[in-house]
């Protein structure tokens, strides 16, 4: 999680900039390829890079972690498709990261 908010601090505050000019399509957009970023480069290379260490790393996700990602893909689509932001949709998608914060802690 370190890895994916420093790396990607820059567009973090480009799209909070683009959001509070009011250019949500644009802000959603930046985090959402923001995001997409450390999905498809970072977490393959660090399991590359685990080869060479004692413990390896794999791809392999546990049932609802496997779950959780689908429904917060699914609830991201939904949410942000139609390129408007509202406040409770905002407070929709932190009620769905708290959820799995709770589920993965307890995991």
């Amino acid at each position: 999680m370190i890895v994916g908010i420093a790396g990607n601090a820059v567009e973090h505050a480009v799209g909070v900039t683009l959001a509070a000019k009011g250019r949500s399509d644009l802000a959603i957009s930046v985090i959402k390829n923001s995001v997409a970023q450390i999905a498809v480069f970072l977490f393959p290379m660090l399991v590359l890079l685990s080869l060479f260490f004692e413990h390896k790393l794999t791809f392999v996700l546990g049932p609802v972690a496997i779950t959780a990602l689908v429904l917060m893909a699914l609830a991201i689509w939904q949410i942000t498709g139609d390129g408007e932001a509202l406040p409770f949709e905002g407070w929709a998608l932190v009620a769905l990261y708290l959820i799995v914060a709770v589920i993965a802690w307890f995991e």
